[in-house]
Parts: C-alpha cells; sequence; structure tokens
C-alpha cells in the first residue's frame, strides 16, 4: 500500500474476511457492499470510512469448487486532497489579488481626484457667485408660467446658467424663445421670479 496507495482485501466465498491491508472497521463496510460490488463490472465508487474509494473485485479459484474474492481499494478523497488543497489556495490567491486590485484602485482615484476638489469648489463658488439677477434670459422649457418653467441665462464671467423660474401670478404663459429678465430669487427654494420683456419683431 505505501508503495502503490491501493489497500488490498481477500474474502472467502461466504464473504467472510480473510485478509486485508485495512483498518477492521473499513474491512467491515466494505464486505457489507461486496454483494453489490459482484453486480459492477470495472471499478466501483463506495463510501468508506466517510471517504470515497474506488474498488475492484476478482473471483479467484481456491480449489474443490471453492473461490475467494479479491478487492482492491484506492481512496479517491486520498488522492485529491493535493488537488484539492491547491484548488483552494488558488482561490484564497484570486480572492486576495481582487481585494487587493480594488483597494489599490480606490486609492489611485482618490489620489487623482482629490487634488481636484479645492479647484472645483472654487469654480463652483464662482459660478455661484456671478450675479444673474437684473440679466436677461430666455425661456428654455415648453413654456414658462406662475406654476413651471426654466430659463437659461448668459452670464458674462460663468457658464450658462439654467434656472428653475417662475412669472409673476396672473402673468401670461410665455413660450420657449421667449425673452425675460431675472428679478428676484427665493433662495429657500432657489426658484427665480422673472417678468417677459416687450418682443420686437424680426426686421425683415
Amino acid at each position: 500500500r505505501d508503495q502503490t496507495g491501493v489497500d488490498v482485501t481477500f474474502a472467502d466465498q461466504d464473504d467472510r474476511l480473510i485478509a486485508t491491508t485495512l483498518q477492521a472497521a473499513t474491512a467491515r463496510d466494505l464486505l457489507a457492499e461486496l454483494r453489490m460490488l459482484r453486480t459492477k463490472t470495472g471499478v466501483a465508487t463506495v463510501p468508506l470510512a466517510g471517504k470515497t474509494a474506488l474498488v475492484a473485485t476478482r473471483e479467484l479459484p481456491a480449489g474443490d469448487g471453492r473461490h475467494a474474492t479479491l478487492l482492491l481499494q484506492y481512496s479517491l478523497d486520498e488522492k485529491l486532497a493535493p488537488a484539492r488543497a491547491t484548488e483552494q489556495v488558488l482561490l484564497y490567491v484570486t480572492f486576495g489579488g481582487l481585494t487587493a486590485a480594488l483597494i489599490l484602485g480606490l486609492i489611485v482615484t482618490k489620489a487623482v481626484t482629490q487634488p481636484l476638489v479645492p479647484l472645483m469648489r472654487k469654480l463652483k463658488a464662482a459660478e455661484d457667485a456671478a450675479p444673474v439677477i437684473g440679466e436677461i434670459g430666455t425661456v428654455k422649457s415648453i413654456q414658462l408660467d406662475s406654476e413651471y418653467g426654466q430659463v437659461e441665462v448668459i452670464r458674462p464671467d460663468g457658464a450658462p446658467a439654467l434656472l428653475n423660474a417662475r412669472l409673476a401670478p396672473g402673468s401670461e404663459p410665455a413660450p420657449r424663445g421667449t425673452t425675460v429678465a431675472i428679478l428676484s430669487v427665493d433662495e429657500a427654494k432657489g426658484i427665480y421670479l422673472a417678468r417677459v420683456l416687450p418682443q420686437f419683431p424680426a426686421d425683415d
């Protein structure tokens, strides 16, 4: 067994143990499966002592019309243990690599974007500071009325501002493209009050 990893068991024709390299309890389990094994051709898989074994049987003549049974047992779990251990190690290595890559990616992303934060804050502050009260804008929504609307204002020192705006209650709705003036802002709601400017026909 030490050389081949194969255990050998002999049983008489009455399925009684003659000799074995297995432990006694495992040998008893094997003999309990002997009748089933005789119906199999080739190699059969048998659970022995909580492990999976490959078992091959062969009838041997013993004279006077008697026979013995040779059983060869090969522990599949023992032979696969190194491969399973290697598989487990590979899973740990793969998981560890993915975790390290994720952490490294987060660190690199933060290192790249962190210096930009103050700049973005300054740009946002400058944009917010650019006044729009008193500026002229254009209705960008389908229409502007006392309930809903958006107005775009082109600011000299900032990007175009798209404002949530309203007309005074009772005002006629202004369609898209209408020129309006921004009068005031409700800072709590972030809504600007607008007034429609006189619309002059385009010159022919």
